[in-house]
């Protein structure tokens, strides 16, 4: 590795046989935290070492009169200021400025080294001059009188199999760190050069991202994606975050490859932000912008602290932002509520976008029916669509009508069984209380009187085979108009929505058929009432043709006759039976034009051309002549016509239309005329007593016969 970096790497160890005999005595040693404590030390040498040597020593020596070993790590790298030596052994302390390989330092390195030769008895310095280079000296006791009796075990590895693999991943954690600052970068796929690299492009050209339809992986550990420069931090966290199943990547062009072989996508990704080839910013903005991964939950860990760095990281489209050194309850408690927090958005959003669909189809389910196309086409429109939201073998809507001794009509049918992937047998497959409980509650539903019927396993004579049938009764009007059946293979499950969606499409179907109906029914009427009309408009204007037509010669005969009546009574020329034939035919006339006048006036009334004229005329010169106008006509039946009315309590003068006011002219009549005085606002403005209450009068007229009623 130094070789690599161009290093001069130099190990000063004694030989075995000259070792033992300074020594003189055994050294305990914990295997696993000696070899944490020389990876921790050499990483940290070669990280920020770029010119010079590291030196690895090993030697005995004195420490208060008492015999110790003493491991020696040198380098000629960047060195430690004086200011940060104090602090260099805390956890999560590093140093800003200090130039290394790695773009950010943890400090968990430093601390988890001190706190293993701790519990060997022994301690840690360090010596540093700032672009001279850093001496690190562990010293450890030699002999077992520092240790806890229970803490001492002769080479007695259980199993040594594991231990020693477990031992090669420590080193592989620390040689995956070191292997980066060997290359300029990482990947085949990556530019060399930082500045020309496009960082959209890894996520945005023709990649796939695998997610997995297994309904098992609900019973799985949540997936995290870490992203960490650093192998100190990659395996603290790793190891606190055993509950989950993580993975791990060096940065964030480490992440997207790894992203791009996963089964499925992680539930979050947790991430550093100052890294090599592709930092934590970058990477946040390459997972925003594609749609497979935007919807992701993000935490950003960093040591920088401020107002400022948590808003810049939270307007990238970060979940959340952690400060380290932060609290392992804290990390595990916010992971947990940004994965549930997501779930629950991932399941609010499904469930608007399955309502908005299903509103969708229920819209044009009534478009369709109400197009005025023909309903068996509709209908074939409608079940292609259902299949859309209900994948099923065969989809098809039959209609109750076994008139002439035949089976119900299938009206349109949709089959489509290369799409529908079979599902498991039900009996072999649902053992757990959640998927039977499940069935139990769609048999539930079942029962009532819904107009549903679920069959897992039953036979099709139309397809010669055996399917699995959820079914939907098509009412209009509360009667059976048909049905709505979907197969699937057998024993398929029918979830209790896909049974719900169902029967609001059934329940739409027979809504809008009946609406269509009704329109149907309407526009069929309003065709019969414009016929109705047309043919009363004809009619009226035949008999107003009618009318005028005999009215004219009539008009003629009633002249002729006057003038004969006129002519007898100035030259006494007629006889009395000739004079009584004159009179028949002029009351005749009379009568003849009273019905042709009566027959204009209906059809002026139906054509709406009627017009009244207003006008002041004399009220009781109109009672006087219809009177007797009427008169002649009671005494020639030998009818008594009584006109009751008090002649002072009339006005002389009324205003109105007189051709219009008519009296009968059959049996016994009696005529009383009076006046109502009402009390009103008056409307007209051109009075002066606009606005105010004034007594109008109206007047009133009752008529009463002895006729045949």
């Amino acid at each position: 590795m130094a070789e690599k970096l161009g290093l001069d790497y130099i190990i000063e160890i004694p030989c075995c046989e000259d070792f033992n005999k300074a020594v003189e005595d055994k050294v305990y040693l914990d295997h696993n935290m000696y070899e944490t404590i020389i990876f921790n030390l050499c990483s940290n040498a070669l990280k920020h070492t770029w010119n010079g040597h590291i030196t690895i020593r090993l030697y005995p020596d004195y420490n208060n009169m008492k015999r110790i070993i003493v491991l020696e790590v040198s380098d000629t790298g960047v060195g430690i200021p004086e200011l940060a030596l104090p602090n260099i052994f805390q956890r999560f302390y590093r140093i800003e400025s200090q130039r290394s390989r790695s773009h950010e330092g943890t400090g968990i390195g430093l601390a988890l080294a001190k706190e293993f030769i701790a519990c060997h008895g022994g301690n840690i310095t360090v010596n540093s001059v700032i672009n001279k280079g850093t001496t690190f000296k562990c010293w450890f006791p030699i002999g077992c009188d520092h240790l806890p009796k229970n803490k001492i075990h002769f080479n007695n590895v259980e199993s040594p199999i594991s231990y020693g693999q477990e031992l090669y991943t420590n080193r592989q954690l620390y040689l995956e760190e070191s292997s980066q600052w060997i290359k300029s970068s990482t990947y085949d796929d990556i530019d060399k050069s930082i500045e020309d690299r496009n960082i959209d492009k890894p996520l945005l050209g023709d990649v796939t991202f695998h997610l997995s339809s297994d309904d098992s992986i609900i019973e799985k550990k949540y997936q995290i994606l870490l992203v960490d420069d650093n192998n100190d931090m990659r395996y603290y966290l790793s190891n606190l975050l055993k509950e989950f199943d993580v993975h791990c990547a060096c940065d964030g062009q480490d992440a997207i490859r790894l992203l791009k072989k996963l089964n499925r996508l992680p539930d979050l990704i947790l991430s550093d932000i100052m890294m090599p080839n592709m930092n934590g910013y970058e990477l946040l903005n390459a997972l925003r912008s594609n749609v497979k991964t935007r919807l992701i939950p993000v935490i950003l860990l960093t040591a920088k602290a401020g107002e400022d760095f948590l808003i810049e990281g939270l307007d990238r489209g970060a979940d959340d932002y952690l400060i380290k050194p932060f609290s392992s309850h804290e990390l595990i408690a916010r992971i947990r509520v940004n994965i549930e927090l997501t779930l629950l958005r991932r399941k609010i959003s499904f469930q608007q976008s399955k309502q908005e669909e299903t509103k969708q189809l229920l819209l044009s389910i009534s478009n369709k029916i109400l197009s005025g196309l023909d309903l068996n086409k509709s209908l074939l429109d409608i079940v292609k669509e259902i299949h859309q939201i209900l994948p099923s073998e065969r989809i098809f809507i039959i209609s109750n009508d076994q008139s002439e001794l035949k089976n119900n009509k299938i009206v349109a049918s949709y089959e489509d069984s290369e799409s529908i992937t079979p599902m498991a047998n039900l009996f072999d497959e649902i053992n757990d209380k959640t998927q039977s409980q499940t069935l139990t509650n769609s048999q539930g539903i079942l029962n009532n009187d819904t107009g549903i019927d679920v069959c897992l396993d039953m036979y099709c004579d139309d397809i010669c085979k055996n399917v699995s049938e959820l079914s939907a009764e098509i009412k209009l009007n509360n009667i059976c108009w048909g049905w709505i059946k979907l197969h699937r293979s057998p024993y398929s499950i029918w979830l209790n929505s896909e049974i719900e969606l169902l029967q609001q499409i059934s329940n739409q179907i027979g809504l809008f058929i009946t609406y269509a109906n009704v329109l149907k029914e309407i526009n069929e009427n309003e065709i019969k009432m414009k016929a109705v009309e047309v043919a009363n408009k004809t009619k009226s204007q035949i008999l107003a043709n009618t009318s005028h037509e005999i009215r004219t010669p009539l008009g003629a005969i009633v002249a002729m006759l006057s003038s004969f009546e006129f002519s007898s009574f100035e030259n006494a020329t007629l006889t009395a039976d000739q004079r009584d034939m004159i009179n028949i035919m002029t009351s005749a006339s009379d009568i003849v034009l009273s019905i042709v006048n009566d027959i204009l006036n209906i059809a002026r009334l139906e054509a709406q051309n009627v017009t009244l004229i207003n006008r002041t005329f004399d009220l009781l010169e109109l009672f006087e002549d219809t009177i007797e106008k009427f008169g002649k006509r009671a005494g020639a039946k030998k009818i008594e016509l009584i006109v009751n009315c008090e002649v002072d309590m009339l006005p002389r003068y009324a205003k109105g239309d007189p051709e219009r006011v008519k009296f009968t002219d059959k049996g016994k009549i009696l005529l009383t005329i009076s006046m109502q005085l009402q009390e009103v606002i008056d409307e007209d403005k051109d009075n002066q007593t606009y606005g105010q209450i004034i007594k109008k009068g109206r007047l009133l007229i009752e008529i009463y016969d002895t006729g045949i009623g």
